[in-house]
């Protein structure tokens, strides 16, 4: 069950707990809620649910790539940096709502339950 959520939350990013249990009509609310805050570690921003750690696989990856780029910028210079093409981007506020209005004013207005 957790394997199907999560390929149904890779699918579309944008999720709330009422658009999976649309989709997995069997599972309680309160039951999908624990599998995607406790067992597949998300977290809800401003109604976008975001993984709250990186695995090591991702930790590793994000390294190989920084060093990648360092590698070659040292190599190339600045010409390098007009070669770099960038692709589904997700820019993430690390803004604390202090209330439900400033929750509301982040764009999503869904309820989660």
């Amino acid at each position: 069950m957790v394997a199907s959520v999560e390929a149904k939350i890779l699918e579309y990013r944008r999720f709330t707990i009422s658009t999976l249990s649309n989709d997995f009509p069997e599972v309680s609310r309160s039951v999908l809620y624990e599998i995607v805050s406790e067992k597949l570690n998300f977290t809800n921003l401003c109604s976008h649910w975001v993984p709250k750690l990186l695995t090591e696989d991702h930790k590793n990856r994000r390294f190989e790539c920084s060093l990648d780029f360092l590698t070659r910028y040292n190599e190339e210079g600045d010409a390098m940096l007009s070669r770099i093409v960038t692709r589904d981007e997700t820019w993430v506020s690390h803004v604390t709502p202090e209330s439900k209005q400033q929750s509301m004013e982040c764009g999503d207005t869904h309820t989660l339950l």
